[in-house]
């Protein structure tokens, strides 16, 4: 009862006082001068706890209270001091700098007025021509001046605002929560107030009067902030926080502690010091120890209260300022008039240098240098570095491509609206017709990379992508679609990703779905195009627009994509299944929308099974409920489709199994895992439809590891028809997706045809046996015509962000060959360079400090491919794969126009030597490479500390120190026989133990994320000799002059190895031992031939014949077994039923075709079995006794002739025929991989579904794994039991009397498209009426 009575009492007393008390308790007569001492310091101190980078201000304070509850705040004298090396604060020690240059001293001494209330700041007056980073350092000051004594009550039951007031010792101490604005935001801040004791206030007697003194610590909860003005950009991931809260990456935490003078209604700030802690793993996961701190410590303390004798004068131009949060502008940080020309010459020294010394060791760190400073261009500068590269005689012409490729690549990852619009120009020139990969490189990346996004630069991008230039080249048409949507979607869309960035911050949400570039320009550009490549049956065009439709998640985006769905401008099934992926992304802002629509799609039996498939995986994405997921599960019971249930069933295994410490897996692997045992098992095989997911949590990256495989088979072929993999690793932090591919194989039966050469003896209609009407036979089959479409891929690509797509079609892979040797024969007459630069992903974080100076903390992942091509007798090439990875922070000082940071590099670096000897004689073309010097690599650790300029045309590198751990460096070398050398200088142990740990971690991440490796933070060199482990030689030649490409191939592998051994002496003891492996593809011979050998030694030959001559061995265990008995027939499908086929003649076997080169007849008499063979043009007819049969002898015919044979055996070009022991009868197809074996009542066939899936007909059934389609009959009618399907293959044939029932109703297997644009057009009426 005792503190409410008291809080009441003072609560009355202050708001009496409030009437003639002085503001803050300075009085207006009064100047108050402080010491102001600010110091922000960037170390690693798991390494060195006494090397830093960073600043120090100093500076005088004086301020002079006002009548109006304001005061005007002036600074004198500063000096700014930089910190780079070892710091011993304990000593003298010698710091850099002091005086300021005139402008930013002027600017810093600019007095400001500060208007409060309470102790809390209401708004500020500035100079108009204030800088905003200067007016930033000034809020500093401010928050560390302002103390905010009301409060809010933040008990449930009594939300009130209170006056904190009392003058009694036993009062406290005194806590509350305040919601306070400061430079660093308005969060939640925790008051904790004392009164000093009397013998603890010597130190502040001078000033105080015998007045109480006052001790208040403030601590800032940043998870409860209403506005944090953190700004951050990314590229190649997706950041899964706003980088605000305190345990986001980087984390945060900031205290103050000030000692105050008289009462908290009446006061004197005698002192405050306020300490803020940024904390940077150096993986950004909080579990590693090794991390990069900056603090920032502002201390403020009363020098002297004086009479005023001088004014401090306000401008007569100010601006009012409203708030003290920390701001910044489109101007950034650079505040320096820049000698442009000066600043060319060294951007293109570097350049220049990093290509021409292509395989020394070129600084990654210089070229990211560069990078920084070409953003500082405006479109005419780009323009005029570029000429003067153009125009400079003295470097070669074959050079001079190598380094303008590589100016662009550093242009490409500037991201600034110079940059874009510069490589837009470039491409409308026509460059990009001579190399259009390489382009469409560029302009996804620069896409990629747009950091101020406009509608002006969206709308230039849309007329480029109408452009004949890009119309012409499929793939660069598609990379300019796809990664404009791409972006258009993170700006315009969705919100989330866009709102924390830099650009948002500045200029606020540039556009929306609905903004005109979008609606009025690209959304009727894309469907006119949907329009003429569905008229042009271009499926590669429309693949493009479906996946450009599918990054932009707008509502019209969803329309078209809709109707690809219900197939208005195409019916390919491919294209429409990718539609329905693409309706995932949407799929976030209304789960319940298109989880119906996912449903109609899934329980429609006609429909596609393809698209049933993409819709059972976006299910999965619209938070399903457990009715939905029993739904699923409870449906594989009665599916129809092998396809399907395979594809359901393997979709909730993957997902029972998905890990717990990934919370958005966690509610749907619950349902899954509730659902799985209630559905039907299936294990049909990997040649059916799968959906597996491959997940592990790596406890010390705190991430999960993914790896998802997506494949979908088609009746066609037992190879997949479509593949979607994705490779990903996803934390708390943020969601790297490396890989995401998707496959589409169309016609990959025929290349197993060509590849076989089944129709290379094709021959006209059937004339020769007039006792056959064998063209009847083949009419009769006329439903079961296969269309076999032409070998064609398809293939999208998403990696780090970049997109592209393309297609290969027939004939283009041999052309591609010729080009090739072409190409080389005519650019490669000269010794050439060559260069290619990008950034795989990274990140910068702009976090304000309450100093008022930023810390910017920023990573890079930067791969840089160098090479060398010496055209000699042979091919040599020399080359250089560098992977480095840099993650630093620091201070951003725009007095000195300089970062003051640390952080580390981890460089990975792949050198070798290769030569390639190139021979060409007639059609054979020939390759031998071979390594040429030794093979290494490296692995560089390097921390640091630097200082660096924002951009100094005079010098762009800055100072950069090492961090060391140690006066001493150790060295292991020789490990393992001199293979691994590791250098170090480094505090903790390192064995064979520490090494392997770090090699399991990186395996797994480098199986998913490639980048620099994982290591300690420490200074370390580990190189790996190469040469020793392997010594590869490869050699392969192609035949183009035959009539299939994929003829006539032959390719050897061969290496030698030396392998150390650790006997009892602890001597090294090293073996060689070669290993040759070769594999050929050979026309004459007909096999796949594979040899291995050790030495001079043949380990084992591996034969896979492409026929059955010679070949006795057994079918693999992936082969297809019909039976045909004389009551009973098991198809190759597995569908068994009775069947009583009396004396009449039935088609067993057929090839699907109007031409078909293949068809085997059987029918049975008294005393006989009769197999009628037709193939290549020929009849042949085979009589084969009963067992109990008094005829013993079989008789073969060819073209009603007898043929003459020994001992039941027969063989000729086309087949085989063995007499066994035991009397049965085995034939073999030779060019057909198919064997039959029977005994005069029974027939048991068996083939490889690798050849003939789906291209079989008769009896026996399709061969395509699903039950339903052998209930077909010959005219293509669905039928209700296997028998009427059977009795349709009946031929006319002597003595039989049966007749074919065609009475029965006749419904055909079609395709009924699902109409789902109903459900999506009543979504959009409500969405209207609620707008």
């Amino acid at each position: 009862m005792r503190p409410l009575c008291t809080l009441v009492l003072f609560s009355t007393w202050y708001n009496f006082g409030d009437c003639f008390i002085h503001p803050l308790g300075w009085s207006q007569d009064l100047e108050y001068s402080y010491e102001y001492h600010s110091q922000i310091l960037t170390s690693i101190p798991e390494i060195n706890v006494t090397q830093y980078s960073g600043l120090t201000l100093k500076a005088l304070i004086r301020i002079q209270p006002q009548e109006d509850s304001s005061y005007l705040l002036q600074l004198e004298n500063p000096q700014i001091f930089s910190h780079n090396g070892v710091v011993n604060f304990l000593k003298n020690h010698t710091a850099k700098g002091g005086e300021l240059e005139k402008d930013i001293d002027s600017s810093l001494t600019d007095p400001i007025k500060v208007y409060h209330k309470h102790g809390s700041v209401e708004f500020l007056e500035v100079d108009i021509d204030e800088p905003v980073y200067i007016t930033n350092l000034k809020k500093g000051i401010v928050s560390q001046l302002q103390n905010e004594f009301k409060h809010k009550n933040n008990d449930k039951d009594n939300h009130v605002e209170n006056e904190i007031n009392t003058n009694e010792d036993g009062d406290f101490p005194v806590v509350f929560l305040s919601e306070e604005e400061s430079i660093t935001g308005k969060c939640e801040t925790l008051y904790n107030i004392n009164i000093v004791p009397k013998y603890m206030q010597s130190q502040h007697s001078n000033n105080c009067n015998d007045r109480s003194v006052f001790k208040i610590v403030k601590t800032k909860n940043f998870d409860k902030c209403s506005s944090f003005p953190v700004f951050h950009n990314e590229y190649g991931r997706l950041s899964l926080t706003d980088r605000t809260s305190a345990s986001s990456s980087p984390t945060h935490s900031s205290q103050s502690t000030s000692y105050l003078c008289g009462s908290l209604s009446n006061y004197t700030v005698l002192s405050s010091t306020t300490y803020h802690k940024i904390i940077i793993s150096t993986s950004e996961q909080l579990s590693n120890k090794d991390h990069i701190l900056s603090t920032s410590d502002c201390f403020l303390k009363l020098d002297s209260v004086e009479n005023v004798n001088t004014m401090i004068q306000l401008s007569m131009s100010v601006k009012k300022i409203d708030s003290l949060k920390y701001q910044t502008s489109p101007i950034n940080f650079y505040n320096r008039n820049i000698n442009t020309q000066q600043l060319n010459n060294n951007i293109k020294q570097i350049i220049v240098e990093s290509v021409m010394n292509s395989v020394s060791s070129t600084s990654v760190g210089s070229i990211q240098t560069v990078n920084e400073a070409i953003k500082l261009l405006t479109l005419d500068e780009l323009l005029n570095l570029e000429r003067s590269l153009v125009q400079d005689s003295d470097i070669e012409h074959e050079s001079k491509i190598t380094i303008l490729n590589h100016l662009y690549d550093v242009i490409s990852l500037a991201g600034t609206d110079s940059s874009l619009r510069f490589i837009n120009s470039k491409i409308l020139s026509g460059v990009s017709g001579d190399d259009t990969f390489y382009w469409s490189m560029l302009v996804s990346n620069a896409l990629r990379m747009m950091k101020t996004p406009s509608d002006d630069l969206f709308q230039e991008y849309i007329e480029l992508l109408k452009s004949k230039q890009a119309q012409s080249h499929p793939l660069l048409k598609a990379s300019i679609a796809m990664g404009l949507t791409e972006r258009m979607n993170q700006v315009c869309v969705n919100k989330r990703a866009y709102e924390n960035t830099y650009s948002f911050k500045i200029y606020g949400q540039v556009c929306t779905s609905n903004s005109s570039f979008i609606t009025k320009s690209l959304i009727p550009f894309i469907e006119l195009n949907l329009i003429e490549n569905g008229n042009e049956e271009d499926i590669n065009g429309i693949m493009i627009w479906v996946n450009a439709l599918g990054n932009l998640g707008t509502t019209d985006s969803t329309k078209l994509l809709i109707n690809i769905i219900e197939g208005k401008y195409t019916l390919d099934p491919h294209a429409r299944s990718i539609a329905v992926y693409k309706l995932i992304r949407p799929t976030f802002s209304n789960p319940t929308l298109y989880r119906e629509i996912f449903w109609k799609l899934i329980e429609n039996p006609y429909e596609h099974h393809q698209i049933r498939m993409a819709a059972i995986t976006g299910l999965t994405y619209t938070s399903p409920s457990t009715f939905d997921m029993q739904k699923l599960a409870l449906s594989t019971w009665h599916e129809q489709s092998n396809q399907v249930h395979s594809y359901i069933y393997s979709t909730l295994s993957t997902l029972s199994k998905l890990p717990d410490e990934v919370a958005e897996y966690t509610m749907i692997k619950r349902k899954a895992n509730l659902v799985l045992p209630l559905a039907k098992p299936c294990h049909l095989g990997l040649h059916f439809s799968q959906n597996i997911q491959v997940n592990e949590f790596v406890e010390i990256l705190r991430s999960a590891l993914s790896h998802k495989l997506q494949f979908v088979a088609s009746e066609d072929s037992i190879l997949p028809r479509s593949l979607f993999a994705r490779a990903e690793m996803k934390g708390s932090v943020s969601h790297i997706q490396t890989l995401e591919t998707s496959i589409y194989l169309q016609g990959v039966e025929s290349l197993m045809k060509s590849l076989l050469k089944i129709n290379s003896a094709k021959r006209a209609r059937y004339t020769y046996d007039k006792s056959k009407d064998i063209n009847s036979i083949i009419e009769k089959l006329t439903y079961h015509n296969q269309t076999i479409f032409s070998p064609e891929i398809h293939l999208s690509i998403k990696s780090f962000g970049l997109q592209f797509f393309s297609s290969l079609k027939t004939g283009v892979l041999k052309e591609e060959i010729e080009t090739l040797f072409k190409h080389i024969k005519t650019h490669f007459y000269k010794k050439r360079n060559f260069s290619k630069y990008f950034d795989l992903y990274g990140f910068n974080t702009l976090v304000p400090t309450d100093s008022g100076f930023p810390v910017e903390v920023c990573e890079r992942n930067p791969v840089l491919i160098t090479q060398t091509i010496d055209p000699k007798e042979s091919f040599e090439i020399d080359g250089m794969i560098t992977m480095a990875k840099t993650i630093k922070a620091g201070v951003l000082s725009t007095l000195t126009n300089k970062q003051y940071s640390a952080g580390i590099d981890v460089e990975t670096s792949l050198s070798a030597s290769l030569s390639i000897d190139l021979s060409q004689d007639e059609s054979i073309y020939s390759a031998i490479i071979s390594p040429k010097d030794e093979t290494s690599l490296n692995v560089k650790v390097n921390p640091f500390t630097a200082v660096k300029p924002f951009v100094d045309s005079k010098n762009l590198k800055g100072a950069v120190n090492s961090i060391e751990t140690s006066d001493k460096d150790f060295e292991f070398s020789e490990i393992y026989g001199g293979t691994l050398k590791v250098e170090a200088n480094i505090d903790m142990d390192i064995d064979k133990s520490t090494l392997m740990k770090f090699l399991e971690l990186n395996a797994k991440k480098l199986s998913t994320v490639p980048s620099s490796p994982v290591l300690p933070m420490r200074k370390l060199k580990l190189a790996v000799n190469l040469d020793s482990l392997l010594k590869p030689q490869l050699k392969f030649s192609t035949n183009l002059g035959g009539m299939n490409l994929i003829n006539n191939i032959t390719a050897e592998f061969s290496h030698q190895t030396e392998q150390a051994h650790f006997p009892a002496d602890n001597l090294v003891r090293k073996a060689t031992e070669t290993y040759k492996m070769r594999a050929s593809l050979d026309k004459d011979d007909d096999k796949i031939v594979l040899t291995t050998s050790m030495g001079d030694e043949n380990i084992r030959n591996y034969s896979l014949p492409l026929s059955f001559d010679d070949y006795s061995g057994p079918l693999d265990i992936l082969s297809k077994v019909c039976t045909v008995g004389t009551e009973r027939i098991i198809t190759f499908d597995q569908l068994e039923y009775d069947f009583y086929m009396e004396d009449c003649e039935y088609v067993v076997l057929a090839e699907k075709s109007s031409t078909s080169d293949f068809i085997i007849t059987t029918k049975k008499d008294e005393d006989h079995q009769y197999l009628s063979i037709f193939i290549g043009g020929q009849t042949f007819e085979v009589l084969f006794p009963h067992v109990n049969s008094t005829q013993k002898n079989s008789k073969f015919y060819r073209f009603g002739a007898y043929i003459h044979h020994r001992n039941g055996e027969y063989e000729d070009r086309h087949f085989k025929v063995i007499k066994e022991d035991n009397g049965v009868y085995l034939l073999k197809f030779k060019q057909d991989r198919i064997e039959i074996k029977f005994d005069g009542s029974k027939l048991q066939i068996t083939t490889h579904p690798l050849i003939w899936r789906n291209r079989m007909t008769g009896l026996c059934g399709d061969m395509n794994g699903e039950h339903t389609n052998d209930l077909v009959t010959a005219d293509g009618c669905l039928t209700t039991s296997p028998e009427l399907a059977a009795e349709s293959f009946m031929i006319n044939s002597p003595g039989c009397t049966k007749r074919v029932n065609n009475n029965h109703s006749c419904q055909k297997k079609t395709t009924k498209i699902t109409k789902i644009n109903d459900i999506f057009d009543k979504q959009l009426v409500v969405d209207h009426i609620e707008n």
